[in-house]
């Protein structure tokens, strides 16, 4: 499968993910720690996969504990992402998102050699400015607040995970690699669990209750969702361009926005990004944003 396919996957998945969180499972994620520690733990079923169908052992110790270490960055990433969206507006938070894959291109060409060609690199800086500029439609006055350092940390996390990733699946085969990744995220989701506080713990409590059965069963639904987009960035990174991929996922905003505007007719309280301030910008914006995938990877 092209690389390409899977990193378009990836952006996709999370605008179901975005859409249902959102409308449904909006207050499970009021807590940092039990946002990230969930997406962690649930790293145990590709983890138990793998370790059925894989040769994990092939893996060099220094490579599996890089492997693992991205996994506890990842979700420490995640910790810090639910921090910041706990303080701050989510435009603010997406707008600052959007941009933390600039610096990719950059660190990839010292630590990895990945050079982008100029099509490629044009292309790779109309998605990060378009995707900033999209986010930044909906702020009327762009403020510093405390959530910007953690949205900060978690997008430099975020970018150095990529890179070590990439640089452990170029010199072992990636299932096995991945194996450790998985063991990673359900570690640091592990050592969460045991900071919860009385609060988080009663969100948890919740949803074993049998009145919330359902919510229960589409929460589960969305980490596996959440795992298979994990599982294809990370495959997509091992395949092509590592710059091209990070960017490629920053337009999930514009699946959220296709989707809505194609089903907003069916449950118009459902989709209300269709309704939103800007609309015609944000399709104008959507469009700058296709066309710089367009060149990025025809280039």
């Amino acid at each position: 499968m092209s690389w390409i396919i899977l990193a378009l996957l990836v952006p996709f998945i999370y605008a179901i993910i975005t859409l249902i969180d959102n409308n449904l499972l909006s207050y499970v994620y009021r807590s940092p720690k039990v946002a990230a520690a969930i997406s962690g733990v649930f790293g145990v079923l590709p983890a138990a996969v793998l370790l059925i169908i894989a040769d994990v052992q092939k893996v060099p110790i220094n490579l599996a504990l890089l492997a693992v270490g991205t996994g506890i960055l990842t979700v420490i990433a995640y910790f810090l992402y639910f921090q910041g969206l706990s303080t701050g507006s989510p435009s603010v938070i997406a707008a600052l998102m959007s941009l933390s894959p600039a610096i990719i291109p950059f660190i990839a060409y010292f630590f990895l050699g990945e050079r982008l060609s100029l099509a490629s690199a044009i292309g790779f800086a109309i998605v990060i400015i378009g995707a900033f500029c999209y986010s930044m439609v909906e702020i009327g006055e762009f403020r510093i607040s405390k959530s910007l350092l953690p949205v900060l940390l978690a997008g430099l996390s975020l970018d150095f995970a990529a890179i070590i990733n990439k640089y452990v699946y170029s010199r072992t085969d990636f299932l096995n690699a991945y194996f450790y990744y998985a063991v990673g995220l359900v570690i640091a989701g592990t050592i969460l669990t045991f900071l919860f506080n009385k609060t988080d713990k009663k969100t948890i409590a919740t949803f074993l209750n049998r009145r919330y059965i359902l919510l229960a069963l589409l929460l589960v639904i969305v980490e596996i969702m959440s795992i298979i987009a994990i599982f294809a960035f990370n495959k997509a990174i091992s395949m092509g361009p590592l710059s091209l991929v990070v960017a490629i996922e920053n337009i999930t905003p514009i699946f959220v926005l296709m989707i809505t505007l194609a089903f907003f007719k069916l449950a118009p309280h459902f989709f209300l990004e269709a309704k939103s301030p800007g609309i015609k910008t944000k399709i104008l914006l959507s469009i700058a944003i296709i066309f710089g995938v367009f060149v990025a990877v025809r280039g």
